[in-house]
């Protein structure tokens, strides 16, 4: 009876696991769960679609296997300080990808795994790429508001003007000028922060 009472817990405990891993593959969000060594051993399909792979790709691979170099150190160390800490912590992490940086707000926390006196890291990643570019541009639009309302001269707001759209654009370059009484006021051509020859505008 009492291999029989075990045998069902196992078979429940086992129901248990899949239905989570089916409602974590189901996620829109990323999910993921590595090893201490930081073998990814579960990745779900938003993960897995993000990567450009099939979800059992991902599976025995690391960071640095998936991301750029440059982005995979950040990562490693967010995984050791959960480890070492034993708590849950929240990150911003950025990862390059097919269309640029993205910058994804990721929960981590420890999970037992095997005999369940191993640790690995388990994560839910956000990606708030549009939310940061967002605040980026409303603090640009505030930084413009704050320089018409300022006493610059014409030539001096106009300058400030320009370099402000070109960041708030992503453009390369812009000019501007300005018909005052006095005649053209202003007339310049950035390229970047620089200014370069007027023929360029």
């Amino acid at each position: 009876a009492e291999l029989i009472a075990r045998q069902l817990e196992k078979d429940r405990a086992m129901r248990r696991e899949k239905r989570l891993l089916a409602i974590a593959d189901c996620s829109p969000n990323p999910i993921f769960f590595k090893d201490a060594q930081g073998h990814y051993l579960f990745a779900n399909q938003a993960l897995a679609r993000m990567l450009h792979l099939d979800p059992a790709e991902c599976l025995g691979k690391r960071d640095e296997d998936l991301f750029p170099s440059n982005d995979v150190a950040p990562l490693r160390a967010n995984d050791l300080a959960v480890l070492s800490s034993g708590t849950a912590r929240e990150f911003e992490e950025r990862v390059t990808q097919e269309d640029g940086p993205h910058t994804y707000i990721v929960q981590k926390f420890p999970l037992p795994y095997g005999t369940g006196t191993l640790r690995g890291v388990a994560g839910i990643a956000t990606d708030v790429t549009r939310l940061r570019q967002a605040e980026a541009d409303l603090q640009a639009l505030l930084k413009i508001t704050s320089q018409i309302n300022s006493s610059l001269d014409p030539e001096e707001l106009l300058d400030s003007l320009v370099l402000e759209t070109i960041k708030l654009m992503d453009a390369e370059g812009g000019c501007a000028g300005l018909i005052t009484p006095a005649g053209l006021a202003g007339q310049k051509y950035f390229q970047g922060s620089k200014v370069v020859p007027l023929e360029y505008c």
